[in-house]
């Protein structure tokens, strides 16, 4: 059996988007489709905005 590592990068349009909401609405939709286990962490952009970086380890 093998795992598969899964990294997603979601951009927000502005610095003052909420990034709370964004990792929320991420894990409702990836439960929909059967995901668990994601983790979620904010990277550095540029002037202030940061993205949402989903990662989620999946067993083949």
């Amino acid at each position: 059996m093998g795992s598969v590592n899964i990294r997603m990068k979601i951009m927000p349009s502005s610095p003052s988007t909420n990034l709370e909401k964004i990792k929320e609405n991420a894990r409702k939709t990836i439960e929909k489709e059967g995901g668990k286990g994601s983790m979620f962490s904010e990277e550095p952009i540029a002037f202030g905005l940061k993205a949402v970086i989903v990662t989620r380890l999946r067993l083949a």
